[in-house]
C-alpha cells in the first residue's frame, strides 16, 4: 500500500520541487520489506535530489570541481543555478556562504591566469572527518555526519564487528566517501587556487594500518613518480606517519629536492602521542557523546558510546602509554573501565600502535612541520578514582582537543595560533603558513612560540560552558523531535548539524546564539574593564512591593520549569489569563527548556503589564546560577530586540530549596547586564523593576540590590528607588470550562548513567536539587528482579525497602511523604518496578504504588505533543475495547478475552447504575478485530477510551514499529493506530511483552518493563496524555479484578491515581500482579465529568 502511495505522490508531484512531506517518504520505505520501495527510491529521492530541501542530497554528495564551480560568482544565472543557490543556502550559514563563495571566487581568478600549479598535495582530514556512506540493498545512504540520518538512529548503521575490522551487520557495506565540506571546504578552496589537491578521505573508525594503506593506494595511483606534500589534521597526522613507518621507500620517492613541488608533511594539531579527549569521550563525560545520544531519538546514551566505544581508530588515539605516568596507565587495563562497553583487545592493539609509531623513521624533522592550536581549555590528565570513576585535570596548553605535551614532536619545527583544534584548518593566518611552509620550509606568519591569549579568561568559563553545553543539548533534541514530526525548519536542522560538527570536530561554537535562533550575539572578546564591565551597563533598578499583574510595564518576566503547572507567580498570571498558560503548557505550545523566551499578549487586558513572558528554567532541580544568568541575557535581547525601553520581573530561582535570594538577584542582574554588553549599543534598556509581594522578602531585596550597586559604584551612598503598587482591585473571571493540571504532591526526576543516579524534586512549595547517589546496579536490579517474582506480601515488603533504601536519597522523604507522587523517568530508570518501592512509616510498610498514588511521566514528552488534542470531558464516554485479536493459535490468549468481556460488562452496570451517558464499542476475538475495520473505526471515530487486551510487542530498534499484535505478521503501532488529530483521553492497554513473535529468551524484567515504558512513549507522542500498562505478565483472575475496582473508581468520579491506588490495594495479596501496572501520564486526571461541569482535573 505504501509503494502503491510513494509512487502516486511521486507522478503527482513529478513537475514540482517536491513538495511531499519528506519524513513520511521516509516512514513509508522504512515499513516496506526490504527491496521493494527501496528498489524505487534511486529513482525517486535520489534522481530529483536537487529538488529535495535537503541539504544531505546535494552538497556533501558534490564533487570538489563541481562545488567550486556551483560557489563561484562567474556560474550565476539560469534554473539550475537557482536550485543549486537554494541548496547552498540550506547547508551553510550566510556568513560561511559568502566566505566560501570568495574562496571559490578566488581559485577562479587565479586559475584564469593559466600559471602552473606549484606542486601536488595530498589533504588528510582528522578523526570523524571522512563521511561515511552506507551501501544497503543497492542504495547509498551518507550517514555521517547527516542530522537527518542520526535522529533516526542511523548511528547504529556505523556499528563494527567485535574485532573492529568488518561492520556488525555483514549486509551493510560502510565507506569514505568524502571529506565532510562543513569542515574542510576553506580549507580545500583555499588550497585549489595554486595548487593540485587531492582530497583523501578514510574510514576513521578502523584500524589506522587500513588507512595507511589505502593512503599508500591513492599516491601510488594519482601521483605515481611524482612529487607531493601531505597537509594533515588531527588524527589525519598519525595516518601521514603510520604510512611513512609502512611505506618509507613511498614516502622518500615523494620528495622533489627542492621540496617546494613535494615531499613535506604539515601537521595540523595532530595528537602524535594521544589525547586525553578520546578518554573522557569513552566514558560520556565529552558533549560529543551526549550531544549525539540528545539527536539520537532511537537510541540512548548507552547505546550510542556502545557504538563509540566499537571503534578501533579511536582507540589508537588514547593517549600513548609512554607519555603516561604511573597512575593513568591503567588506561590499558579494561577493568579500569569499570562498566563502559570497553574492548580490551583493542586497548592492546592501541599500545602495539604506539609503540610501532614511536620509533625514529616516522618523524623526520627536515621533512615535517607542525602547527599547534594553544590558550584553549584541553583535557590534560586523568585522575582514576576507581572501576569507571574518571576524573579530569584541564590546561591551556593546548588547542582544546590536544594538549603540547602530547602533540609536538622532538626536533620537528612548530608553530602557533589561539585557535581551537577543528577551524585550525579553516583560520586563513594558519593556511597562509601552510603555503609558505610548503614552499619554502618556514613561515613568518605564525609565531614560533605560544601566543597570549586574545580574550582574557573568565575564572568560571569551566562552569559556564557546563551550563551551554546542556542547553545546547536540550536544542538539539528539542529540534530532533521537531524534525521527526515535520515541524522543524530548514535553519533549525542546519543548526543542529553545526552544533554536532563543533563537538565532533571541537571547533568555535556557531556564530548565532539566540532567544528564538533568529538573533545573533557576536563572541565578545576585549578585555572588559570595570567601566564597562556587564554590571556597570544596568539600567536604573527600581524595588516594587505588590502583586506583579498590577504593574504597568510592556512586559512582566516569569520563571517557568520545563513540564511543571503553573505555581506561584506564574500561576497567578495563569489565573488571571483564564488559565491560558496552563493550557498551552498542556498542549505542548510552552516547553519550558533552559533560555527558551515565551511571550504571552495580554489581549484582554486581564493583567496591567502588555506582555507576559514565560522564562525557561530547564528541568526542575538542575537550575544555578549561571543558567540564571544565561537565561536573563536571552530575556533582554528578546526585551531590546522588540523595542522595549523597561520590563519587570519576580527574582526568579530563588524558591526554597532553590537559589538564595541574593544569588538570584546577582544572577539576574549580571545576565541582563551580560547581554547589553554583548549588545554593544545595538539594544537600549532604561529600566528594570524588581517586584516582590511579600514585605519582608521585599526588605531584604533591598538590601542585597544596596551591596550591588554599592560595589559597582565603590560608594555606600547608592539609594534604590522604591515604590508600593495600589492594592488589586480588579481580578480576571476564571472560565467555568477551563481544564487545567494542579500542581498536587510531588515530582521527582530519576535518571541514571551506569551505576550513578541522580535525583530531583519539585513541589508547590520548594525544590530539591540534583543528589547524586552512587550504587552497585547489580544490588538494584537483583531487587527489581526479586520483586517481579516475589509472590508472599512479605517478600515484596522486604525487597521493595531494599530498593527505596538503596536508591532513594535521604532527604527526599518529605517529597515521598506527600500523595500523589510523580516520577520523571526515562527508558532506562523506567524498568525499575516503582510502584513496589517502599518504606515504613509509623510501624507501618507503605508502598509508593498504592499507598503514594504513583504516577509516571517522560522527560522526553514533559510538555505534550504540540497540535494532538484530547477530546474534551463531557458527561458522556466512548469506548472502544479490542481484546486477543491475534489469529494464530499459539498467540491466543484466553485471558485477555475474558478481560475483555469483563470491562465490557463492567461498562456496562456502571452505565445502569449510575445512569452514565457511555457508548460502548467491542472487538473480542480475531474473528471480529479485523485491523483494517479497526483502524477505520479508530480514525472515523473519537473515543474518550480504549482498552487493549492481548500480546504487545516493543522494537528498540525502531520504536515507532513497536505497537499491539494482530497477527505474527500484522502489528498495529501507536502510529498507524492515532493518526487522527483527535485521540483518545485515556489508553488501558494490558499489552503482554512476552517477546512472542521474537525469537530467542524470553524477556527479562528490565527488558519487559522498558518496552512498556518505550511503547507508552510511542503513544504519547501521539498526543495520548494518559497511558495504563503492565510491566511484565499478570494473572489472569487478578487483571480482572484491577479492571473492575479500576473502572468503578474512574467511572465514580476519582483521578486516576487515586482509581489506580484503589485497584492495587485490592489486589495487594495476589501475588505481584499489582506492581506490574504502571500509569504513564496526569496523577490529578479524570476520566468522567459527572457533576456537569468540567473539572479542573478532568483529563
Amino acid at each position: 500500500m505504501a509503494a502503491v502511495l510513494f509512487r502516486h505522490c511521486e507522478k503527482k508531484y513529478a513537475s514540482a520541487l517536491w513538495p511531499i512531506n519528506e519524513q513520511l517518504v521516509y516512514e513509508l520505505a522504512e515499513t516496506l520489506p526490504r527491496g521493494s520501495l527501496r528498489k524505487d527510491f534511486p529513482m525517486s529521492m535520489k534522481h530529483r535530489g536537487t529538488r529535495l530541501h535537503d541539504p544531505d542530497h546535494t552538497i556533501p554528495n558534490m564533487a570538489w570541481d563541481e562545488f567550486e564551480a556551483q560557489l563561484s560568482r562567474s556560474t550565476r544565472g539560469g534554473k539550475t543555478r537557482a536550485v543549486s543557490d537554494q541548496a547552498l543556502r540550506d547547508q551553510f550559514e550566510p556568513e560561511k556562504l559568502e566566505r566560501l563563495q570568495r574562496l571559490a571566487e578566488r581559485v577562479r581568478s587565479v586559475r584564469s591566469k593559466r600559471e602552473p600549479l606549484r606542486g601536488n598535495i595530498i589533504f588528510i582530514p582528522g578523526i570523524m572527518g571522512s563521511e561515511l556512506t552506507v551501501t544497503e540493498d543497492g542504495d547509498d545512504d551518507t550517514v555521517w555526519v547527516s542530522f537527518l540520518k542520526l535522529i533516526w538512529g542511523g548511528i547504529n548503521k556505523l556499528r563494527l564487528a567485535k574485532d573492529g575490522m568488518r561492520e556488525a551487520d555483514a549486509r551493510l557495506h560502510v565507506q569514505p566517501s568524502g571529506l565532510d565540506k562543513d569542515s574542510y571546504a576553506e580549507t580545500i578552496l583555499w588550497l585549489k587556487a595554486y595548487w593540485n589537491v587531492e582530497p583523501f578521505a578514510y574510514d576513521w573508525r578502523k584500524d589506522l594500518d587500513q588507512a595507511a594503506d589505502a593512503l599508500k593506494d591513492l599516491v601510488e595511483t594519482k601521483f605515481k613518480d611524482q612529487p607531493v606534500h601531505m597537509v594533515a589534521h588531527s588524527m589525519g597526522g598519525l595516518v601521514s606517519r603510520n604510512f611513512i613507518r609502512r611505506y618509507p621507500k613511498l614516502w622518500k620517492a615523494m620528495l622533489e629536492p627542492k621540496k617546494m613541488q613535494g615531499g613535506r608533511l604539515i601537521m595540523l594539531g595532530t595528537p602524535n602521542y594521544g589525547s586525553y579527549a578520546i578518554a573522557q569521550a569513552m566514558v560520556a563525560k565529552d558533549k560529543l557523546v551526549k550531544w549525539l545520544a540528545a539527536a539520537d531519538l532511537r537510541h540512548d546514551l548507552d547505546e550510542v558510546l556502545d557504538v563509540l566505544n566499537g571503534f578501533v581508530g579511536s582507540y589508537q588515539l588514547l593517549p600513548s602509554p609512554a607519555k603516561l605516568p604511573a597512575s593513568e596507565q591503567g588506561l590499558y587495563d579494561s577493568r579500569t573501565w569499570g562498566r563502559y562497553p570497553i574492548v580490551a583487545a583493542h586497548l592492546q592493539r592501541a599500545k602495539e600502535f604506539h609503540a610501532s609509531l614511536d620509533v625514529p623513521a616516522t618523524i623526520d624533522p627536515e621533512r615535517m612541520t607542525y602547527i599547534a592550536g594553544c590558550n584553549q581549555d584541553t583535557v590534560s590528565a586523568v585522575r582514576i578514582d576507581g572501576p569507571g570513576l574518571f576524573e579530569f585535570d584541564m590546561t591551556v596548553k593546548g588547542d582544546g582537543r590536544v594538549t603540547h605535551a602530547l602533540g609536538l614532536l622532538d626536533g620537528v619545527q612548530t608553530y602557533y595560533v589561539d585557535e581551537i583544534h577543528g577551524d585550525l584548518q579553516k583560520d586563513e593566518q594558519v593556511l597562509a603558513a601552510v603555503d609558505e611552509i610548503l614552499q619554502t620550509g618556514k613561515t613568518g606568519a605564525l609565531a614560533m612560540e605560544p601566543v597570549a591569549a586574545r580574550a582574557v579568561r573568565s575564572a568560571i568559563s569551566a562552569r559556564v560552558r557546563a551550563v551551554h553545553d546542556r542547553q545546547e543539548a536540550e536544542q538539539i533534541r528539542l529540534i530532533a523531535e521537531k524534525t521527526k514530526s515535520n515541524h522543524s525548519s530548514v535553519g533549525e536542522r542546519r543548526r543542529a548539524e553545526a552544533l554536532l560538527r563543533q563537538a565532533i570536530m571541537a571547533q568555535a561554537p556557531p556564530a548565532s546564539r539566540s532567544v528564538a535562533d533568529t538573533t545573533p550575539v557576536k563572541a565578545h572578546k576585549e578585555k572588559i574593564t570595570k567601566k564597562d564591565s556587564p554590571s556597570s551597563l544596568l539600567p536604573k533598578i527600581e524595588l516594587v512591593h505588590g502583586d506583579i499583574r498590577d504593574i504597568k510595564t510592556p512586559a512582566v518576566v516569569v520563571g517557568h520549569y520545563r513540564g511543571v503547572p503553573p505555581v506561584r507567580a506564574v500561576g497567578a498570571l495563569d489565573q488571571a489569563l483564564n488559565h491560558w498558560i496552563s493550557k498551552a503548557v498542556k498542549q505542548g505550545m510552552i516547553g519550558g527548556g533552559l533560555g527558551e523566551v515565551f511571550l504571552i499578549p495580554n489581549t484582554q487586558k486581564s493583567i496591567v503589564a502588555n506582555t507576559v513572558i514565560l522564562a525557561g528554567m530547564g528541568e526542575y532541580g538542575r537550575f544555578n546560577r549561571e543558567d540564571l544568568d544565561l537565561l536573563f541575557a536571552n530575556v533582554t535581547y528578546g526585551i531590546t530586540a522588540l523595542g522595549w525601553r523597561e520590563f519587570a520581573t519576580v527574582v526568579v530561582g530563588s524558591g526554597e530549596g532553590n537559589l538564595s535570594l541574593d544569588q538570584a538577584i546577582e544572577g539576574m542582574l549580571a545576565g541582563v547586564g551580560s547581554a547589553l554588553t554583548q549588545l554593544n549599543g545595538q539594544g537600549h534598556l532604561d529600566r528594570l523593576s524588581i517586584v516582590e509581594y511579600d514585605q519582608g522578602r521585599c526588605k531584604a531585596i533591598e538590601v542585597i540590590l544596596k551591596k550591588i550597586l554599592s560595589d559597582q559604584a565603590g560608594t555606600k551612598d547608592v539609594k534604590i528607588p522604591k515604590r508600593m503598587l495600589p492594592k488589586r482591585t480588579y481580578r480576571a473571571q476564571q472560565s467555568v470550562s477551563v481544564k487545567v493540571d494542579e500542581m498536587k504532591g510531588s515530582r521527582i526526576t530519576i535518571e541514571r548513567d551506569h551505576d550513578l543516579f541522580r535525583f530531583s524534586a519539585i513541589t508547590q512549595q520548594a525544590v530539591i536539587p540534583v543528589r547524586e547517589v552512587a550504587i552497585q546496579s547489580s544490588y538494584a536490579e537483583g531487587a527489581a528482579e526479586l520483586l517481579k517474582e516475589s509472590h508472599a506480601l512479605d517478600d515484596q515488603k522486604k525487597y521493595g525497602k531494599l530498593l527505596h533504601s538503596y536508591l532513594m536519597p535521604e532527604d527526599f522523604q518529605d517529597m515521598i511523604d506527600l500523595t500523589p507522587l510523580t516520577l520523571i523517568v526515562d527508558r532506562s530508570t523506567a524498568a525499575f518496578p516503582w510502584e513496589m518501592a517502599a518504606f515504613e512509616r509509623h510501624g507501618h510498610v507503605t508502598f509508593y504504588g498504592p499507598d503514594r498514588q504513583l504516577t509516571r511521566q517522560f522527560r522526553t514528552t514533559l510538555s505534550g505533543a504540540p497540535g494532538l488534542i484530547a477530546p474534551p470531558c463531557p458527561n458522556r464516554l466512548r469506548v472502544l475495547v479490542i481484546a486477543d485479536p491475534a489469529p494464530e493459535t499459539e498467540l491466543r490468549l484466553p485471558g485477555a478475552r475474558a478481560e475483555g468481556h469483563a470491562v465490557v460488562r463492567i461498562l456496562q452496570t456502571m452505565k445502569r447504575e449510575q445512569e452514565l451517558a457511555i457508548t460502548i464499542e467491542q472487538r473480542i476475538g480475531a474473528e471480529e478485530c479485523d485491523p483494517v475495520e479497526l483502524l477505520a473505526l479508530i480514525l472515523s471515530d473519537e473515543f474518550d477510551l480504549i482498552h487493549y487486551s492481548g500480546h504487545g510487542d516493543f522494537d528498540e530498534k525502531n520504536p515507532s514499529k513497536s505497537g499491539w499484535i494482530f497477527g505474527k505478521e500484522n502489528i498495529l503501532s501507536a502510529r498507524d493506530i492515532f493518526r487522527a488529530r483527535r485521540v483518545p483521553r485515556l489508553v488501558f492497554a494490558n499489552a503482554c511483552f512476552s517477546g512472542v513473535i521474537r525469537t530467542g529468551k524470553p524477556f527479562t524484567l528490565q527488558e519487559s518493563n522498558r518496552s512498556l515504558a518505550g511503547l507508552a512513549q510511542a503513544f504519547f507522542e501521539r498526543g495520548v496524555q494518559n497511558y495504563i500498562g503492565t510491566g511484565w505478565p499478570v494473572d489472569d483472575a487478578a487483571a480482572l479484578e484491577f479492571a473492575n475496582v479500576f473502572y468503578e473508581e474512574a467511572l465514580s468520579g476519582a483521578e486516576l491515581s487515586v482509581a489506580l491506588a484503589k485497584a492495587r490495594k485490592e489486589i495487594l495479596n495476589d501475588g505481584s500482579t499489582w506492581g506490574a501496572y504502571q500509569h504513564y501520564g496526569q496523577a490529578t486526571a479524570k476520566l468522567i465529568m459527572l457533576s456537569g461541569k468540567n473539572s479542573a482535573n478532568d483529563i
